[in-house]
Parts: C-alpha cells; structure tokens; sequence
C-alpha cells in the first residue's frame, strides 16, 4: 500500500503492485513487465464489503460456492486401517507358527503396505483438502450482524473480513476473492 501526499497534507492510499515499489530489499520475486494500474484503497474495499454484504444478504449464496461441504467422513478408513494391521499381525503370526514361506509372506506383507499407504494419503488428502472455516460457521458469522456489512465500524469490517475472507488478488481484469469456507 502506497500513501500519496496530497497538497492539503492527507494522505490518499492506493494499492499497488510490489513489482512497482521503490525499495531495494524485496522478500518477492519482481516482475518487471507489471502492467498492473494502481488501485485506491475505498474503491478495492468497497468492491470486498458488498461482496460479503451479497453474502449477508443471502446466506444460501454459501453453499453455492461450495458445493462439496457435506463433511468427508474418514472413520470408514481409520477402520479399514485398524482392520489392514489386524491381517499384518495374523501373517506375522503364522510365519512365526511356520504355517506359510517367507516368500508368501513379503507379497503379502507389500501388498498390505500398499493398501494401508493408500488409505493414509485418502485421509491426509481430506483432511488437507478441509476448508478453515466451516460453510455453518461462516453462515452463523454472517447471520449475527445486526445490521449491514458497509454500516459497521471500520474495525469491525476489519474483523470479518479477516475471518471469512483468506485471499484478494487484484488483476487488471478482476478481483478475486478465496473465501475460507470453500475447499
């Protein structure tokens, strides 16, 4: 964010592209061919709070957006799990009892691994893929406000959208806006 000066003394703020500030020490890659226009901070807020004002409005909005937010229900496979140690121990046991060859015992043994690996990386997946926010919780945040998003206190409107909103990208074409209740 820039702070122009104007000439009674204030300050008007404007976003810009990093690729266009002036300072030496950069944490970001620059992009030299930014083409980006500046952008004045009511204008970019405005377009965020009646974004989350449409929500306000329609809650039903929510589940639009995310259309997958029944729950994933990983208990199946912590079972399936459960029961995949289970066969390990019983092939174990009957290598010991000398009741099957080594050899039927390491193809089994992989094809155990194999499937318990399998599972590992369905509920790691679901669990990574879980939005921050659950689509209720964002709902019940949206349906405490007593009055509308653009007549809350700028600190207020601060809070909520820190609370519901993960990302703004600014292009020269949109601006795009990833919500914490969507995956």
């Amino acid at each position: 964010m820039q702070y122009n000066l104007k000439k009674d003394g204030t300050r008007t703020k404007i976003y810009r592209c990093y690729s266009k500030s002036k300072t030496k020490y950069m944490t970001q890659k620059r992009a030299e061919s930014c083409s980006s226009p500046d952008y004045k901070k009511e204008t970019l807020e405005y377009y965020v709070l009646m974004e989350l004002e449409k929500l306000r409005i329609n809650t039903n909005s929510i589940l639009d957006k995310n259309p997958d937010s029944q729950d994933f229900d990983i208990t199946p496979l912590e079972n399936e799990l459960t029961e995949l140690d289970n066969q390990m121990e019983k092939l174990i046991n009957l290598y010991i009892d000398d009741s099957i060859p080594k050899d039927t015992l390491e193809k089994r043994e992989i094809k155990i691994l194999d499937e318990q690996k399998a599972i590992e990386e369905k509920i790691g997946n679901s669990e990574t893929n879980k939005p921050e926010l659950e689509v209720k919780q964002a709902i019940d945040i949206l349906n405490d406000l007593k009055t509308s998003v653009l007549k809350l206190s700028y600190d207020k409107q601060k809070i909520l959208v820190r609370q519901l909103i993960r990302k703004i990208t600014v292009t020269e074409e949109s601006i795009g806006i990833e919500w914490r209740f969507v995956q």
